[in-house]
């Protein structure tokens, strides 16, 4: 008989986010927003799962960005700085309520 070896992962604790939940809402917009500049689907930019991860960790760095499944090397160039704006100010007890200018 083989023995099988089991590797440990680290799991991370995630909160469940729902569709209404706000910081989630504001990822999605700046996805939409983002998709309509570089004329690609949504779903191109980021999945939904993608951002719920992100809206539940809540990274505020690149390095933690890089931690999110679904987030690249290429689409944090091309996308990071502008959802990173947005946790930024999440963790820091702000609302931000305006989408960044992009």
């Amino acid at each position: 008989m083989k023995k099988r070896s089991l590797k440990k992962e680290t799991v991370l604790t995630e909160r469940t986010v729902s569709n209404d939940d706000p910081l989630f809402q504001q990822l999605r917009q700046i996805r939409t927003q983002l998709a309509k500049e570089h004329e690609v689907a949504p779903y191109m930019v980021f999945s939904d799962q993608t951002l719920r991860e992100m809206s539940s960790h809540k990274p505020e760095t690149k390095q933690q960005m890089l931690q999110v499944k679904g987030v690249g090397e290429h689409k944090y160039d091309v996308y990071g700085e502008a959802f990173l704006h947005v946790l930024r100010a999440e963790a820091n007890g702000g609302s931000n309520e305006q989408t960044p200018v992009l």
